[in-house]
């Protein structure tokens, strides 16, 4: 995660610090490969099986689909380091499919994830006010980080941590829950991404309507209603909410105009562009990560290697029919061998509904970002890392003895034959 982001070149030293900054990079990425495939391995050898890997078969075909695609990219370079990536994220998810086998393994690595997107949303806020010339959270693309990522990273952040505590209230999530929410929420405000902002109110209010005690929730609902009493009472008419109103109004278009917006903020015209690349190419592609014959399109005025601005028509033309049918493939067997090993299992409780949480996310999200089939990214490893840790904590539920079940629900030293 810390090592997700492009320094500008107008940056004084900046070329040549991103020169160094890729070296680094590709370095992380060469160490991590080897180490967590050894890992898996020597997990497997000790368990004296597969460890439940067997779900991750259809997706690592898509991943050497995607290395072998370096064949036939214009951009040969480009597509095997993203290829390298993407192979590193599957071996990153199945490392925590064999490792994660307690409850301590996935209160440990949610805290770690939680810590570090807290981490990335306050040195965003530093460098935002620091150090302006970063031109961090602009929406322009020549920053440091780019107001979509920044409020991706915000947004998934709040919501895993709130997710975390509701399904598993623990001590570090309570002392993380106050600073990580107003430092998320700022770095939300700042970003102004309307899909992040929409997503997190929809499903901050689903989680809270869903677990809230019926105390509370009646106090908020009496609490809500005495204010509205008192507001008539102040403000018969409204002025404070016409106000309100037209600040949001500016606030959501971000000086676009109703065309902008009704065509995505320019998706439009990049998705036709896209299709019609996909056309040229259309069952195996033009490579991972690349979305031309050429390696380049003429999009926004502008030529470069664009991303689709949509997950699955991303896969589709970069890797064409044959990859995309199985990227689809592998993400839903992935989904749906760990929900089915975590529902109804006391063991896990909470997981399952984790992972619907983590799969509407990322599925909205996809619609108008390349998501999880772009560049390296804080979400990335959030969603690669959340889906290992669902499929090893099922798998060790699945093998629990019957015994060992029944001495949980009824106590020590209750066995099958005492009922």
């Amino acid at each position: 995660m810390a090592l997700t982001f492009s320094i500008n070149d107008d940056v004084p030293g900046g070329a040549s610090l991103n020169a160094l900054l890729s070296k680094v990079k590709y370095g992380a990425r060469l160490v991590a490969i080897p180490v967590l495939a050894w890992i898996c391995v020597r997990q497997c050898q000790s368990q004296k099986s597969a460890c439940g890997l067997g779900a991750y078969v259809p997706f690592s075909c898509f991943v050497g689909w995607a290395i072998l695609s370096t064949v036939w990219s214009p951009l040969t370079t480009f597509t095997f380091a993203q290829a390298g990536s993407l192979l590193t994220l599957c071996l990153l998810s199945c490392t925590f499919a064999v490792l994660c086998r307690t409850h301590q393994d996935a209160a440990t690595l949610m805290r770690a994830l939680c810590t570090a997107l807290f981490l990335i949303s306050t040195v965003l806020l530093l460098l935002k006010f620091l150090v302006p010339p970063l031109a961090v959270m602009t929406r322009d693309g020549t920053g440091l980080f780019h107001a979509t990522n920044t409020a991706c990273t915000a947004a998934l952040g709040l919501v895993l941590l709130v997710a975390s505590h509701i399904l598993w209230p623990s001590a570090w999530s309570r002392r993380l829950l106050l600073p990580a929410i107003l430092t998320h929420v700022l770095v939300l405000f700042l970003s102004a991404n309307r899909l992040s902002v929409g997503l997190t109110l929809l499903i901050m209010g689903s989680l809270f309507a869903r677990h809230v005690r019926p105390f509370y929730a009646l106090l908020w609902v009496f609490c809500g209603c005495c204010s509205g009493a008192l507001y008539l009472a102040v403000d018969p008419g409204f002025e404070a909410i016409h106000a309100s109103q037209d600040a949001m109004t500016s606030y959501a278009r971000r000086g676009q105009s109703a065309d902008d917006m009704s065509a995505f903020s320019g998706r439009e015209e990049m998705w036709q562009v896209m299709w019609e690349s996909f056309r040229d190419s259309p069952w195996i592609g033009h490579g991972y990560f690349v979305t031309s014959r050429t390696g380049e399109l003429t999009v926004w005025f502008k030529e470069g290697n664009w991303t689709a601005h949509n997950t699955l028509l991303q896969v589709l033309v970069s890797t064409g029919i044959v990859g995309t049918t199985l990227f689809v493939c592998g993400i839903i067997v992935l989904f749906a061998v760990a929900f089915w090993r975590n529902t109804l299992r006391f063991e896990t409780p909470g997981i399952s509904k984790l992972l619907v949480v983590i799969f509407f996310w990322f599925f909205c999200w996809g619609i108008l970002n390349e998501s999880i089939a772009g560049p390296l990214q804080p979400e990335s490893v959030v969603f690669f890392s959340i889906l290992g840790m669902a499929l090893g904590r099922g798998a060790a539920a699945a093998n629990t003895p019957r015994n060992d079940m029944i001495t949980h629900l009824f106590g020590s030293g209750t066995t099958l034959r005492d009922l």
